[in-house]
């Protein structure tokens, strides 16, 4: 099991990069839910002044459950694929075999997303606006519904994997800066790195 605490000296090499990497994803995803934030803000305000203009009475109950459960479930949705980047990554060596598996994580992401969402409207719909919830209003259909917020999900996906992979990098790269100051001052031997390669250099015999 993963320790999060600060002190990291009991943990094997492999431990100390998966809670680097817990670290990291989780700037990952306050940055997210920030940008989640302004966003709820920006379409709430939208959908406020949008109905105004065509003559109707905002309902704000309807406008803030609509956009806020959407948002709480991709918060919750971020931990999961965190935890599930970490035990199963992506990267360069592996992308061939592992890409179809994310793709299939994917589509669970907007599965359940969906779910969450609508779990959370159902409950809010008739605790603040006193009407049952529908997730697919009359002239829809739930497949079209479904396939319009999974258009939208599948941005959503990889932009947090590619933000949380930013910040895992990062991190990597701020500790191998880290372990070769730390190796410059105990050995005195530089270590310059090209991508997989290592050259070691002793101080003293660099003039």
């Amino acid at each position: 099991m993963l320790q999060h605490s600060n002190d990291i000296s009991g943990l094997s090499d492999l431990e100390k990069a998966q809670q680097r990497e817990w670290t990291a994803g989780r700037a990952a995803i306050l940055t997210l839910a920030a940008f989640l934030c302004v966003s709820m803000l920006v379409d709430v305000l939208s959908h406020i002044s949008e109905a105004e203009r065509l003559g109707h009475t905002p309902i704000w109950g309807q406008v803030l459950i609509a956009e806020l459960s959407s948002r709480v479930a991709l918060f919750i949705l971020f931990f999961a694929l965190l935890s599930f980047m970490i035990r199963m990554p992506l990267n360069l060596d592996n992308w061939r075999r592992r890409l179809p598996l994310y793709l299939g994580i994917m589509l669970l992401f907007s599965l359940v997303h969906v779910f969450l969402m609508v779990a959370l409207r159902k409950i809010g719909w008739p605790l603040f606006i006193g009407a049952p919830y529908e997730f697919a209003p009359a002239g829809s259909t739930t497949a079209g519904e479904f396939i319009y917020e999974f258009r939208k999900d599948i941005v959503t996906f990889w932009t947090a994997f590619a933000l949380m992979r930013l910040f895992q990098h990062n991190a990597d790269l701020k500790q191998e800066l880290s372990a070769s100051r730390q190796e410059a001052r105990q050995f005195s031997r530089l270590t310059l790195k090209s991508g997989g390669r290592s050259i070691f250099l002793d101080a003293h015999q660099i003039e």
